[in-house]
């Protein structure tokens, strides 16, 4: 007797799903263990420490008191929502991002657009190493250097300030220019690094649609506006993307700096989250206000890359 068409039909079914299967497995087997290292990796520095920063955030975890890792629930993060001290620096956080990230992608842009002008100058690659500069140099020597120059005793801005007989300024410790110092620091780091993705963007852009617009007879400012620009949307959503990330990083030029004052005016989250940690020793808060940051920065970064990468792009 021949087994139910039902049967033979499931079992044809499931010969064809096996043998590709397996056929997939012994031809990826070595380079599957070949990722078995980076995956593991992965899974150390992310996944694992996100695992245990949740954890801690439930607790009452405090390095001062013994015993202290107490399950707590979600009061840590009820706490967050009626701490104004955290809500202060969180908007801090967000008008230093947004302040930076536009005077940077005008900057970068402009400083990128007249060096491609320049790309066959002989000193082209002179005038992009001189630019780059400033990204090259580490965050926390960034802090002291600029530390030095706003110092009001021996800075050399104080210098120049009393060399035309103006009076010594604390920029770092005065209300109405700390933060507006930081800004400037900021722009003086990360404006290469716009610099450097644009420049990338402008020497990779094909040159037809530019041969169209001229012999249609576009202007330099039409041809700018309606080619380039929209030539260089990916490359501007991914450079705000990365920058967006590096600017909620950002903690040693602050902290070498201004230490989050005068007062908490130039506190962002990035420093208030150590202090909570490090100074009041209360690492289950921290671990909930670090967790909401990851959030936040992941929700922000995703409807950046849904605007990079839409459903109906071909």
């Amino acid at each position: 007797m021949f087994p139910p068409r039902s049967q033979r039909v499931g079992d044809h079914l499931k010969v064809r799903l096996l043998n590709p299967l397996k056929r997939l497995s012994q031809r990826n087997k070595v380079l599957f263990w070949m990722l078995v290292p980076c995956l593991a990796f992965i899974f150390i520095l992310t996944i694992y420490p996100t695992v245990y920063l949740l954890f801690v955030s439930l607790t009452s975890y405090n390095t001062m008191e013994k015993g202290s890792m107490k399950f707590i629930g979600l009061a840590n993060f009820g706490t967050f929502l009626t701490d104004a001290n955290a809500w202060h620096a969180f908007w801090i956080s967000m008008k230093h991002v947004v302040v930076t990230l536009s005077l940077e992608l005008v900057l970068g842009t402009l400083t990128a657009i007249a060096a491609y002008k320049l790309l066959n100058k002989w000193y082209s690659r002179w005038l992009r190493t001189i630019v780059l500069l400033p990204l090259m140099v580490p965050s926390v020597v960034t802090g002291i250097t600029w530390a030095q120059l706003f110092s009001p005793t021996n800075g050399f801005f104080s210098y120049l300030a009393s060399k035309f007989g103006l009076y010594s300024v604390g920029f770092l410790g005065d209300a109405s220019t700390a933060f507006s110092s930081l800004v400037a620091i900021d722009v003086w780091q990360w404006t290469p690094f716009i610099f450097l993705m644009i420049l990338a963007g402008l020497e990779a852009l094909p040159a037809e649609p530019y041969e169209a617009a001229s012999i249609d007879g576009a202007g330099r400012t039409r041809t700018f506006w309606s080619i380039t620009i929209p030539l260089l949307k990916r490359n501007f959503l991914i450079t705000i993307i990365l920058k967006i990330i590096f600017s909620f990083k950002v903690w040693a030029e602050i902290y070498m700096t201004t230490r989050g004052g005068p007062g908490n005016l130039t506190e962002t989250l990035n420093v208030h989250i150590f202090n909570v940690a490090f100074v009041n020793n209360n690492f289950g808060y921290a671990g909930a206000l670090s967790f909401v940051y990851l959030i936040i920065l992941n929700v922000i970064l995703l409807a950046f890359f849904k605007a990079l990468f839409p459903k109906n792009a071909v």
